[in-house]
């Protein structure tokens, strides 16, 4: 019974007090890369390490398309509400863009006033170890074929 109890509890901290997890995330392909975006949220100073090692940092126009890319599929924590992250490019007044209602806009942003930052890195895709077992498998049947052949009998 008190088990039972326990896990009503759970349930019902679960299902009806909001969650403290971070920001959702989503990857979004441009010029044939995969970029994984999710968001943080501060001033500039205190993230300026973050965003500086963004893949679009430094390039206006990566920054450009991700924002475009993403629009308000992270949210739209910026702008009243109405605005998806800004993507930090350029330290000169804090370039970014911020998708708002359809449209990406180019902004320049104080670097001691709270944004949510679009953040993120280049996906990149190991090679599946099973590519590695097929010279392996190859080879051992190889073998299993040359053992076969010298132990079968001779015609005679």
């Amino acid at each position: 019974m008190r088990k039972l109890m326990w896990t009503v509890v759970a349930v019902l901290v679960i299902c009806f007090f909001p969650s403290t997890s971070k920001a959702d995330s989503i990857t979004v392909t441009v010029g044939g890369t995969e970029y994984f975006v999710t968001t943080i949220t501060g001033t500039f100073t205190a993230n300026m390490t973050q965003l500086e090692s963004t893949p679009w940092w430094g390039n206006q126009t990566l920054a450009q398309d991700i924002a475009t890319a993403v629009a308000d599929d992270i949210g739209t924590p910026n702008d009243g509400g109405s605005g998806g992250p800004l993507f930090a490019y350029s330290l000169d007044a804090v370039n970014a863009f911020l998708f708002v209602k359809g449209n990406v806009n180019q902004v320049s942003v104080s670097e001691s006033l709270s944004f949510s930052f679009g953040v993120g890195n280049v996906v990149t895709t190991p090679e599946p170890s099973s590519l590695a077992l097929i010279p392996l498998g190859l080879g051992a049947l190889l073998l299993m074929r040359s053992r076969i052949g010298h132990n079968s009998p001779s015609a005679v």
